[in-house]
């Protein structure tokens, strides 16, 4: 009936009694000229029953539907179909949304399909079991004849033959069948296992039944007899459904306002993500209880890191109710957050149902989603058509306009109108994360599984991914190294081109930090690490180290004095002299989790050497360095950290705090202070850390600033009492 991608159209059979086996097995067998004969005279006797059903389709606010190709050329999606009453007639299910359908018509089934009359349709009933819908046409198809279902199910004693129209050349053809399937138990239930579907009719051309093109086919003859007397829901029943259920989805799943601080840390893996960077974002929330919702948006730590509020909107007004983050699920693309006052009828009832039970089903569904701040619901009724084992073996549905522009955030519900599954993202874990990864894909889950994890929070929660204070957003673990990336040439040079795919993973390292966990675990430069082993994560992570083009060209400090003002906050943003603290590398060991353990495996002295190491805190390093801003001055300075003291050369107790941002048009700029500039004495006095300098600059109304540039030295002479007043920097005898 219906083509889709992969599948046929189609084709008959022979069925008899439930069973797939030819009638009259004992008779004599028919010769070729005589089946021949028998397949054209069921042809002719069911012809007139044969219809073609026109769907008109359109775009809707600019998203195209399934099979949008056929709106590019001007013609309509034609699908087989039968004329079982004077004006109704039985097709498979489009599985398209109805925004996306501008008409519906029935012609004959005929050669000159341009000039073969139509009657308009609409959709008169939904089958429960059967992948179907039943339509009714405004009045009689002239010329049509609809199928007799005698006895509810033709001739039992006569043979059977599947009639069915296929695609050949660009048109329809007849086609006939009389040939067998398999039977199987599909958890339990007998079966039948044929791609040969269609209307299946005794020897004179009665009806025995009609066999849909998608779904289970039950070995008890279930399927046959009139198709008006299958199981049905009214067209007017299932939109009263839908109605329904947008009623209660309103206060269920709902909108929800984060708002985050801004980040300290914006380097240039910020920007590959604007999520990353946002201070205000909207998700989808589920109610699961009058208190509870499972808010559907998946934050990497540093993001959660930032979260300062989360206010619930939708559910008792415009204002909203304020809630309190809880956890973050350690699966899961979403975290459960807990309303500071419950929401009495705002909790979704949750489905109990196998989803594996209801295949094929007709059942309710909501297509939502939001569209910047806006809540978008599309309700229909749609059909589970399989499923896939994913994940820890869970069962996927598999919805054919979930995967299409219309299916963005598909909600399945039961025949109660309980919440059976939803659209939310499997949480990648560190050793699944790709260098080049696209954006992580929701997935039709099982609420039963999501239920399972909220019941038991601590076990099910990321610790590691939660909001906290502004001092500690931007912590990272301590690994204690300094790498370049591989190439081909090196990974030969240091005989590991076999463990790298020829230097495409891998990194050379360059420093070993004394103290840090790599220095006491005998790590050293000159070492290779190959890969990482995480605790409870299957796959090995490969080692990847991005270049750095500071390493190559060094950075500009020469050129400093011709830098415009106006991109010192590019320079601070996108640059940085030495290497990056928080690398890669660094990176994926956080995201490990503090506590938890993982094996790195170095190549050293022609062997594999593995090392064992637990995530730990590391020490402050540049972007969350503790800071002051003096507003006088418009200058803020940074403690020296560990990879700047040991960039610039400097020991612990050497005096200086850096500039790490300079305000446009302040004094501090007008004073030719630049980016990453070194002020180690405020008035001749040493300046040993950002407490220091602030002391020293509280109450001042003029300040000699002792200001290094790497090696070279100058003295600043800042006015603060009078706006925008300075003296020119004079040369320092250093």
């Amino acid at each position: 009936m219906l083509k889709r991608t992969g599948l046929a159209i189609a084709v008959m059979m022979v069925l008899a009694g439930g069973a797939l086996a030819e009638e009259g097995g004992t008779a004599t067998p028919l010769t070729a000229a005589q089946k021949l004969e028998k397949a054209a005279s069921v042809a002719k006797a069911t012809d007139k029953s044969l219809v073609i059903v026109e769907y008109t389709l359109q775009y809707d606010k600019g998203e195209a539907p399934r099979a949008a190709e056929v709106i590019q050329e001007e013609r309509p999606l034609e699908v087989p179909g039968f004329l079982i009453e004077g004006n109704k007639v039985v097709t498979d299910s489009a599985q398209i949304h109805p925004r996306f359908i501008k008409g519906i018509a029935v012609r004959r089934y005929g050669s000159a399909a341009k000039s073969e009359p139509r009657v308009a349709a609409k959709v008169w009933g939904y089958p429960k079991e059967q992948w179907s819908v039943i339509l009714q046409m405004d009045g009689e198809l002239a010329g049509a004849t609809a199928v007799k279902f005698e006895g509810g199910g033709g001739n039992k004693d006569a043979a059977s033959s599947v009639v069915n129209l296929t695609g050949v050349d660009g048109d329809w053809a007849v086609r006939v069948t009389s040939a067998g399937g398999e039977l199987t138990l599909v958890r339990g239930k007998q079966q039948i296992v044929t791609e040969n579907r269609g209307l299946v009719v005794d020897a004179t051309g009665a009806g025995v039944g009609i066999l849909p093109s998608f779904g289970p086919v039950m070995a008890d003859g279930s399927w046959k007899g009139d198709p008006l007397k299958w199981p049905m829901i009214s067209a007017e029943e299932m939109a009263k459904t839908l109605a329904d259920l947008e009623t209660k989805a309103n206060r269920g799943i709902v909108r929800v306002m984060l708002n985050f601080r801004s980040p300290r840390n914006v380097g240039p893996e910020r920007f590959r993500s604007p999520e990353s960077a946002a201070t205000v974002q909207y998700r989808l929330g589920v109610m699961v209880d009058d208190r509870t919702i499972l808010v559907l948006s998946e934050m990497k730590p540093p993001v959660t890191a930032r979260l300062e509020r989360i206010k619930v909107l939708g559910t008792t007004g415009e204002d909203g109710v304020e809630a309190k983050f809880k956890g973050s699920l350690s699966d899961y693309g979403a975290f459960v957050a807990e309303l500071e006052k419950p929401v009495t009828g705002a909790g979704m009832a949750m489905s109990k149902a196998k989803m594996e039970d209801l295949a094929w089903r007709a059942l309710p569904t909501l297509d939502l989603f939001l569209q910047g701040e806006k809540r978008v619901c599309y309700a229909q009724p749609m059909r589970i058509d399989g499923f896939q084992l994913g994940w820890r073996r869970h069962l996927y549905p598999e919805v054919s306009e979930s995967r299409s522009s219309g299916g963005k955030g598909l909600f399945v519900f039961d025949r109660e109108g309980a919440l059976m599954a939803l659209p939310v993202t499997m949480r990648r874990k560190a050793s699944m994360e790709e260098r080049y990864s696209g954006r992580n894909q929701p997935l039709t889950t099982a609420m039963t599984q999501l239920a399972e994890a909220i019941a038991d929070l601590p076990a099910n929660c990321d610790k590691d991914n939660q909001p906290l204070s502004e001092e500690q957003e931007n912590r990272i673990a301590w690994v204690g190294i300094e790498m370049q990336g591989l190439n081909a040439e090196l990974a030969r040079a240091n005989n590991v081109s076999d463990q790298t795919n020829d230097g495409e993973t891998g990194a050379l390292i360059t420093y070993v930090y004394p103290d840090s966990p790599a220095g006491k675990a005998g790590v050293e430069a000159g070492w290779i690490l190959l890969r990482i082993e995480a605790e409870g994560q299957p796959k090995p992570i490969e080692v990847h180290v991005d270049p750095d083009p500071m390493a190559d060209r060094g950075f500009p400090w020469d050129q400093l004095d011709r830098a415009q003002e106006s991109n010192f906050d590019d320079i601070f943003r996108y640059y940085s002299p030495w290497p990056r603290a928080n690398s890669g590398v660094v990176r994926t060991v956080t995201e490990l989790g503090f506590g938890k353990h993982y094996t790195a495996e170095f190549f050293h002295d022609a062997k594999v050497d593995k090392k064992t190491f637990t995530v730990v805190e590391g020490p402050a390093y540049f972007d969350n360095a503790p800071k002051y801003k003096d507003a006088k001055l418009g200058l803020t300075v940074k403690d020296l950290t560990y990879e700047v003291q040991r960039y610039m050369q400097k020991k612990t107790d050497d005096p200086g705090v850096i500039v790490g941002k300079i305000e446009l048009g302040s004094r501090a700029s007008k004073a030719g202070i630049k980016p990453f500039e070194v002020i180690t004495h405020v008035n001749d006095q040493p300046v040993m850390n950002v407490k220091d300098f602030e002391k020293l600059m509280a109450g001042q109304d003029e300040v000699r600033l002792s200001v290094k540039r790497m090696t070279k030295g100058r003295i600043v002479k800042v006015k603060l009492a009078e706006a925008g007043a300075t003296q020119p920097a004079m040369p320092s005898a250093e």
